[in-house]
């Protein structure tokens, strides 16, 4: 039998999202020390819009570079030592941004399927090469913001652009209604 653990790689993004050290580096950093203990892998699956945030407002305050070389250096160190490293999307990024102190997290275009499709296009590239950068490796999973796939009629054809073949979004009989979703 096999077992797949997959565990999303991402920043709270509440009003008290918390800081990249303590919701990001400190537990996957034991994640690491368990896999190593008991030598099994996992699937992590990147919010690769925060990555992206992060490169861009690093230039405008350079206190942001610890945050992204923090987990840059963490996301290459899970791929080189055998870790499953694919693509999770929480589009709200492409609105968000930083004040200087803190990110404002703006969520009224929480799913990629809120977005139009040359924007859908341009999200799930700019997302994926993110990965590739850091990992140098293939990339074809996906995992939606939310469980936020429907409708894939408008987010298919970025995704076979992109050669994303395998949706990790599902959850089984689940069902789960907000306002945003």
């Amino acid at each position: 039998m096999n077992i797949y653990i997959t565990l999303d790689y991402e920043i709270y993004f509440g009003e008290n999202h918390g800081t990249v050290e303590k919701c990001i580096i400190y537990p996957t950093s034991e994640l690491i020390r368990i896999a190593e203990t008991h030598d099994v892998r996992f699937c992590f699956f990147i919010d690769c819009g925060f990555i992206f945030k992060i490169a861009e407002y690093k230039v405008k305050y350079p206190h942001l570079e610890k945050d992204y070389n923090a987990i840059t250096q963490q996301v290459k160190y899970l791929s080189d030592t055998g870790h499953d490293i694919q693509l999770h999307i929480h589009p709200h990024w492409e609105d968000s941004y930083y004040d200087g102190e803190r990110w404002i997290i703006n969520i009224k275009r929480y799913k990629l399927v809120d977005f139009n499709e040359t924007e859908i296009a341009d999200i799930v590239f700019r997302y994926k090469k993110v990965l590739t950068d850091i990992t140098g490796k293939s990339i074809f999973a996906y995992r939606a913001g939310g469980w936020c796939l429907q409708p894939f009629s408008k987010i298919k054809k970025a995704f076979i652009e992109n050669q994303i073949t395998l949706d990790s979004s599902v959850f089984r009989n689940g069902y789960y209604s907000s306002e945003h979703y």
